[in-house]
């Protein structure tokens, strides 16, 4: 199921954008996100950029046009819904090098949340955020921060480990330092990203959602 979230103070104000929206949502993809489009790429222009940026504020609070070609498109953080904080997962991709929109071979997981990713029954754990320092977006900082998350790592052979992992505030190929691997019996695991990214403007939204690799 998808879901357009709304809260902006023109929400209810723009009649024909709610109805395009409803009929991309029915005919311009089904469950799965199959359908030939960029994710992230929310004006359909080929590229993710700042004036996708712009497109989905302008959707979401300024009775703007749909993102294109499907609604989807923008859903960068692909939980299912369009919101603020699929701007702030943008924001992060495109100038902190945070994780791509929608993109493969990482682990997602929301506090209080496991999941197995191992043949065995090998389950990795979201517990909690210990300390989030991080620049936030719409501040010049001295320093980029970083962030410390609580995970545990369940094997047959070790029972429950947990561990601390950390992220900087600055991520990407650019900034090869900005993750810390964290070696846990016979696992590697490497915090992508943490998101929502602090934003200056938007204090309200927490941090609740880690992205990781396992190796």
């Amino acid at each position: 199921m998808f879901k357009i979230v709304n809260s902006g103070p023109g929400f209810g104000k723009a009649p024909a954008a709610a109805i395009l929206s409803i009929i991309l949502l029915v005919f311009g993809f089904s469950a799965g996100y199959s359908q030939n489009f960029l994710c992230g790429d929310v004006n359909n222009d080929g590229k993710i950029n700042i004036n996708d940026m712009s497109h989905l504020i302008r959707y979401l609070y300024k009775s703007g046009s749909a993102p294109l070609p499907a609604v989807a498109a923008g859903d960068a953080d692909n939980n299912g819904q369009i919101n603020v904080i699929d701007v702030s997962f943008l924001i992060n991709a495109i100038y902190r090098g945070g994780i791509k929109p929608c993109a493969d071979g990482y682990i997602m997981l929301e506090i209080g949340q496991s999941k197995i990713f191992g043949p065995a029954g090998e389950t990795i754990g979201f517990d909690s955020i210990l300390t989030d320092n991080r620049c936030p977006i719409g501040v010049y900082c001295f320093w980029e921060g970083e962030a410390t998350t609580r995970l545990h790592l369940w094997t047959p052979d070790s029972g429950t480990i947990y561990f601390s992992a950390k992220i900087s505030g600055l991520t990407g190929p650019q900034y090869s330092w900005g993750h810390f691997p964290v070696e846990v019996g016979n696992y590697t695991v490497t915090i992508l990203d943490l998101s929502p990214y602090p934003d200056y403007a938007h204090p309200e939204i927490k941090s609740n959602r880690v992205y990781l690799k396992i190796e």
